[in-house]
């Protein structure tokens, strides 16, 4: 989190004096838009740890879903700008929400009441995704000590 914390800082303040960006944040929204984002990747993180735990293959997962996530998530590329085939498994993800709901409250000054098609969604997973991922965690961390083979890991 300091590591991504200190190339945000960087990243901002290059652009600002690089290339002019304007950044003229929602303090409130920002945070919102943040801490929903965050709490949301850490649930799909806790399912993807589960999953990796089982297939004891995490890296090969990792590099399997990565490009998909990244993609998907309009990290690259904007969700909303993506073809109609792939911005419903794109609504599926919290990523392409809360990186909007980021950059609009960041760059355009966008309000919490603004950001609602962003928010909501974004606080559902934030919800949702936290409790799938202590279940599935939990629930696939008993069956890989059934089979005795935690002491990989």
């Amino acid at each position: 989190l300091v590591e991504t914390l200190m190339a945000v800082v960087t990243t901002v303040a290059f652009g600002m004096l690089a290339f002019g960006v304007r950044f003229d944040p929602n303090y409130p929204a920002l945070l919102l838009s943040f801490l929903l984002f965050v709490v949301s990747l850490w649930g799909l993180g806790l399912v993807f740890s589960a999953i990796g735990l089982i297939i004891k293959r995490s890296n090969d997962l990792a590099n399997l879903i990565s490009p998909f996530t990244i993609l998907l998530g309009g990290v690259y590329y904007p969700v909303a700008l993506l073809p109609i085939w792939l911005r419903a498994p794109a609504r599926a993800l919290p990523i392409g929400y809360g990186m909007q709901a980021m950059a609009s409250s960041a760059l355009n000054h966008a309000s919490v009441s603004s950001l609602g098609s962003q928010l909501l969604p974004l606080a559902s997973f934030a919800l949702v995704l936290p409790c799938i991922g202590v279940l599935t965690f939990s629930w696939l961390e008993r069956k890989v000590r059934q089979r005795g083979e935690l002491d990989l890991y």
